[in-house]
């Protein structure tokens, strides 16, 4: 039996379910977009470039 799983996020799936679910609540949208740019920060800021 063959079996692929994944998380639904990344490069195979074309949407963003946490963005998605996050926009249900009042300025959820703001809210995932600001913890998004701060993971990114976070990510850069390691990088040796």
């Amino acid at each position: 039996m063959n079996l692929i799983c994944f998380d639904l996020e990344g490069p195979l799936a074309p949407q963003d379910n946490a963005y998605e679910l996050m926009k249900l609540f009042p300025d959820g949208d703001k809210i995932f977009e600001t913890i998004s740019r701060y993971d990114d920060l976070l990510t850069l800021e390691g990088r040796e470039d």
